[in-house]
């Protein structure tokens, strides 16, 4: 709990008086403004993970949010949200490929044309929607 102390000096009522800004309480302060920057830089992340998904070919049979060749990408982070094994699951099937889960259309095997790392980073980007 934070106490608020009132003076002359003190830039806002808002403002906790600096003595009362205890080590601990200038970490959280560095902790939040530390998040907001990771938070204000997720767009310009999820922007870099969408253009790998369309220079890796993805976005050829997958769309954000509507059925394409194969489901969106909405749809299946809906369907594994739950299942712990979603991220090792969906690599290897971005891997390999597969067919028989959204219908009879094969999805190709993606590697070794897309890297192992680069699969793990849209793996986790699709399951992020």
């Amino acid at each position: 709990m934070v106490n608020l102390k009132l003076s002359c000096d003190s830039p806002s009522p808002l403002t906790p008086h600096p003595s009362l800004l205890t080590p601990h309480s200038r970490m959280n302060k560095k902790f939040i403004a530390l998040a907001l920057l990771c938070l204000a830089a997720s767009p310009a992340l999820a922007a870099d993970e969408q253009k790998l998904a369309q220079e890796s070919g993805c976005m050829t049979c997958h769309a954000m949010d509507k059925r394409l060749i194969g489901p969106s990408y909405k749809a299946i982070a809906a369907k594994y949200k739950e299942d712990p094994t979603a991220e090792a699951v969906l690599s290897r099937k971005v891997k390999e490929g597969g067919a028989g889960i959204w219908g009879q259309i094969a999805m190709p095997p993606n590697s070794p044309r897309v890297s192992d790392a680069n699969i793990q980073i849209l793996v986790k980007w699709i399951l992020a929607q």
